[in-house]
């Protein structure tokens, strides 16, 4: 899924104040390389690391601003404040300002429908949403263990079932669902946008006919953080009325 991007120069200028704010006087200064930044226990930028702006350009990671009392406030760039919150950014020119967070209302899934979900026979391998890859479901080798949410699981249900995985970088996400059922139920897959109204990216939805077994396996990047390593997955009947009778796996190996 895309992003919306705002304008280079925006995003070079536009900076979050970290530490507080001060009144500037003919003193006081503003220098780089002085800080870095640390999340979660990952460092994502080293101390006079600098970030590529849009236009290719090298630009500080972040500005450290010196007061006239000699105190010191750390500015971090929008654009990288978005990519670590895992927010989209865009620009408002009828109010001259910088939007982070969709403002979309109605930018949540309808699981199961048709008019909101593209519904299919297959997945559609190689498709990404943040720090996941839809793959094909080969055998998996592991040889530094696993986690397991569900293992063979039988869920009977006339609103089918939702479930979200927190994911570790670096795995593979393997969900298997077999519909016991006599109707055919709808097989959603997403990842939720961290900071936004609903926002998802959203994976090909597929349908499961009665008596059949779907399974798919999704690659986590080497690098995922901790805020984008979530994953969803939603099983229901859509429109049709009826009882979901389900078994359904979901793990994650290592190796």
């Amino acid at each position: 899924m895309k992003r919306t991007k705002i304008d280079v120069g925006i995003c070079t200028l536009a900076v979050i104040c970290l530490l507080g704010t001060t009144v500037f006087a003919v003193s006081e200064q503003f220098s780089t390389g002085n800080a870095g930044i640390r999340m979660f226990g990952k460092t994502e930028l080293e101390a006079g690391e600098t970030i590529a702006a849009p236009n290719g350009q090298e630009i500080p990671g972040v500005i450290t601003y010196t007061d006239e009392a000699g105190g010191m406030t750390n500015y971090l760039s929008i654009r990288k404040i978005a990519e670590l919150f895992d927010a989209t950014i865009s620009w408002d020119s009828s109010n001259d300002c910088i939007v982070i967070g969709s403002e979309n209302k109605g930018a949540s899934v309808s699981v199961g429908s048709a008019e909101n979900v593209t519904i299919g026979e297959t997945p559609e391998f190689g498709a990404t949403a943040g720090p996941f890859t839809e793959i094909k479901p080969d055998k998996i080798n592991s040889n530094k263990g696993m986690t397991i949410w569900l293992n063979d699981a039988c869920i009977q249900s006339d609103t089918g079932i939702t479930q979200r995985l927190n994911c570790a970088a670096g795995g593979i996400v393997l969900i298997t669902v077999t519909n016991n059922g006599e109707t055919d139920q709808f097989f959603n897959v997403y990842r939720p946008v961290t900071v936004s109204d609903g926002e998802k990216e959203i994976f090909q939805s597929i349908k499961i006919a009665s008596g059949k077994t779907a399974v798919r396996a999704f690659r986590v990047n080497e690098d995922a953080g901790v805020l984008t390593s979530v994953l969803e997955f939603s099983i229901d009947g859509g429109s049709e009325s009826g009882m979901s009778d389900l078994k359904v796996s979901a793990m994650e190996y290592y190796g």
